[in-house]
């Protein structure tokens, strides 16, 4: 049975799955001819996305400097340019990155979205989300609450510390399942703080306005800052 499908400008193998998000697959495609609706074009990222390259034990604690601030560099103009088309992508994190230059992706979630605006709708991922968006989805459940354009900024501040140090900044020890430690430690935290431990399921949380030590970077951590 064939595993080929085709659009009216695109021919794709469906065994050559890509990539898998909450709104859909990605596939390696072949172009045919241009279209007259609106498409995003995009690189083949062979090396996949931040995530995985963050899992490569050579980055178990972060990426080297001059790796780090290419992506930095990257990750900026890409949000500069969905900031000045009036988009918040309310998904930012390392699995949406891609690795060819650092580019963001999986926009399902995307939205047009100017200064004073605001949402409702609760999307994104646990261990990079707003306070106020986190409290909304698992701890005040049934009470409507609006969102503005600083979610972003939150999560890309998220996003910044893992790929410095290889690790998530906020998580209990049991994990992102631990809701209500989960919210104490991104609801509580001081102005400065930029990462929390936990050392086991009862202990106690511990605040930190330092890099660790394990850190690859010397300098720049005034980045890293998402109060």
């Amino acid at each position: 049975m064939s595993t080929y499908r085709a659009t009216e400008n695109y021919v794709y193998e469906t065994d050559e799955c890509i990539g898998r998000g909450a709104t859909g697959d990605v596939y390696k495609g072949v172009h045919k001819k241009e279209s007259a609706k609106p498409i995003l074009v995009m690189e083949l990222c062979e090396k996949g996305n931040l995530l995985e390259v963050l899992r490569e034990p050579s980055n178990a604690f972060g990426l080297p400097e001059e790796e780090y601030l290419r992506f930095f560099s990257h990750l900026v103009s890409s949000m500069k340019h969905l900031r000045q088309n009036g988009f918040s992508h309310r998904d930012i994190k390392p699995g949406n990155i891609l690795v060819y230059v650092y580019n963001i992706s999986d926009f399902g979630t995307t939205k047009p979205l100017k200064d004073g605006d605001f949402f409702q709708s609760l999307v994104g991922t646990e261990e990079y989300l707003h306070p106020n968006i986190f409290k909304a989805a698992f701890i005040e459940r049934h009470r409507p609450q609006e969102f503005d354009i600083s979610v972003d900024l939150w999560s890309l501040g998220a996003t910044l510390y893992h790929t410095a140090t290889g690790k998530v900044p906020f998580q209990p020890f049991h994990g992102s399942g631990d809701k209500h430690t989960m919210f104490q430690m991104i609801s509580h935290k001081e102005s400065g703080v930029i990462s929390v431990e936990q050392t086991s399921a009862t202990g106690d949380i511990i605040w930190s306005k330092e890099l660790p030590k394990t850190c690859r970077l010397s300098k720049f951590s005034e980045l890293l800052r998402c109060d």
